[in-house]
């Protein structure tokens, strides 16, 4: 993933689907090598886990040739709500067992 910047983009609908990206991925794995504290990784997870750059949206937008509103307008059609809450316009709410986190559309 170090080459590709459009990985950023795919972690982040990962996580707008599953509720669950990268982050939570590697965390999940350190916990069980014994290389993180159960709640050092959920703060890292809380923090960093579903987070994307404009930057690489616009990018990943510029490559697939369509605007940043429609990317948004197709993302929105796949975030799950068994785990997702609308809490108002482009703003939903995780639904989650350890955290609850709001995610808001960015268009830059």
């Amino acid at each position: 993933a170090l080459d590709d910047d459009h990985v950023h983009v795919n972690q982040l609908l990962k996580y707008l689907k599953f509720g669950f990206a990268k982050v939570t991925d590697e965390m999940s794995e350190a916990i069980r090598l014994g290389i993180v504290k159960r709640d050092r990784a959920k703060k890292i997870v809380e923090d960093y886990d579903g987070k994307c750059s404009f930057r690489y949206i616009k990018d990943y937008c510029d490559y697939l040739e369509i605007s940043v509103e429609e990317f948004w307008e197709t993302t929105k059609l796949f975030i799950n709500n068994k785990i997702w809450s609308p809490l108002k316009k482009d703003t939903w709410l995780l639904k989650h067992p350890l955290y609850e986190r709001e995610f808001k559309i960015y268009y830059e």
